[in-house]
């Protein structure tokens, strides 16, 4: 008898993960993050708890724990990992244009239109009913950083076409700044992206570029 429990005891084990999920830190991060977004984004942000998270990762509650200290910490690792999935999908297409004013322009497009899109992240944002996705992204732990930086490496590489006297670090956080008021909604008629790119044209450009484009009607 004592042998069929074991017997038992060793199938029911079979069907579940090993102690650790049986994968590497990495990979077992990368499972419950997974099971977070698909958790976060059928059934919202509160039914969403740290445990049904593990449960739908196939973890148990303390492997959870053992990578996320909170749901806080999980949603932060959240927003920084879709956010940069956003920002690569876009610097696929941005890096064929060999213009500055393009690459800033449909950069602004996309962060307005499809970060601001993400279903992830307007879940994540709408937790409270206060939040915003701009708020994410500036909250999340070194992403402004990352982003601002990542601008300043576009403009560091065209220096000529920027305005004398602007630094690429200054352009960055400008641009950044531009971002997240896009992502805010303070200018009318972000869900457009023709009228993102007029806004860009008329009134970032201006400010960066050494030879901006001629003024057009922006708001329709």
């Amino acid at each position: 008898m004592a042998h069929e429990s074991d017997d038992a005891a060793s199938q029911t084990r079979s069907r579940g993960r090993p102690v650790g999920g049986g994968s590497t830190a990495q990979e077992a991060q990368a499972k419950l993050l997974d099971a977070a977004e698909r958790l976060f984004v059928e059934r919202g942000y509160a039914a969403s708890t740290m445990e049904a998270i593990a449960r739908e990762a196939g973890y148990s509650r303390a492997v959870m724990y053992r990578h996320f200290r909170n749901r806080d910490h999980l949603m932060d690792a959240l927003v920084v990992r879709t956010t940069m999935s956003e920002i690569s999908k876009m610097a696929g297409r941005l890096i064929v244009l060999n213009d500055l004013g393009e690459i800033i322009t449909e950069s602004m497009v996309a962060v307005s239109v499809e970060v601001g899109a993400n279903p992830l992240l307007r879940v994540l944002a709408d937790r409270d009913g206060r939040g915003t996705v701009a708020s994410l992204i500036v909250n999340a732990p070194s992403l402004a950083d990352l982003l601002t930086s990542m601008y300043a490496g576009v403009f560091s590489g065209q220096v000529a076409n920027i305005r004398d006297g602007v630094r690429p670090a200054d352009a960055a956080r400008y641009v950044l700044s531009v971002a997240l008021g896009l992502l805010l909604e303070l200018v009318p008629g972000v869900s457009d992206p023709d009228q993102v790119r007029r806004y860009v044209r008329v009134f970032v450009l201006p400010a960066l570029m050494a030879h901006p484009p001629d003024p057009e009607p922006v708001f329709t």
